[in-house]
């Protein structure tokens, strides 16, 4: 942005964002909208305050009777961001292989937690992108301010776009499909939370 400004001073300025940022955007507005109080859920715990790991720890324990390993956590913490990424319905939720016991019972609780656990909605990075794109789905006047508000969108690194980033992408670009994608499909890294290079190659067809 700082770069942008620099080198163009003379033009209208530009929108920066990250996906989270603009889906956050939209999550924030709706449930202001809706009256629903919320708590954003961080990957690191903070003494004293509600954290992913922390919830996780808890579940891990309560279902299974034993102490979650560091490497069971985060390996607990990538098959939920993986799930939710690919958009993958509860019936599927089990596909994935990942070696943590009760992983569905776990991933299901906390989901439920996360909902009624507290006096307020916890959400988690990942539930972000859900959200958003469930709001422009079921909310045609949202999808229609934003996809009004950019008449030209340009994502970067996109080979590393999942499902849902897709998704919310493809609602935004709707009305006038002015899109260009930066992207190497040799260079996607991120395929263990969900990322699909596939989705680059089928671009055009898109």
């Amino acid at each position: 942005k700082e770069r942008f400004a620099k080198f163009f001073p003379h033009l209208p300025v530009v929108d920066f964002s990250t996906i989270h940022s603009l889906a956050y955007e939209v999550v924030r507005r709706k449930l202001f909208d809706d009256g629903i109080s919320f708590t954003l859920l961080e990957e690191a715990d903070q003494s004293g305050n509600l954290s992913k790991k922390r919830i996780l720890r808890e579940l891990f324990e309560q279902k299974s009777n034993t102490k979650i390993t560091e490497d069971q956590l985060e390996e607990l913490i990538t098959y939920i961001s993986y799930v939710k990424n690919k958009m993958l319905p509860e019936a599927e939720w089990a596909l994935p292989e990942v070696k943590v016991p009760k992983k569905v019972e776990i991933l299901r609780a906390y989901e439920q937690f996360k909902r009624e656990g507290t006096n307020q909605l916890l959400i988690d990075f990942d539930d972000m992108l859900v959200m958003a794109n469930d709001i422009f789905t079921e909310h045609p006047e949202i999808l229609k301010y934003y996809g009004r508000r950019y008449d030209y969108v340009l994502t970067d690194e996109s080979q590393d776009t999942s499902a849902v980033q897709h998704a919310i992408i493809e609602k935004l670009v709707a009305r006038h499909h002015n899109l260009c994608v930066v992207a190497d499909e040799d260079q996607s890294i991120y395929s263990w939370r969900g990322a699909d290079y596939t989705i680059i190659l089928n671009f055009q067809k898109d």
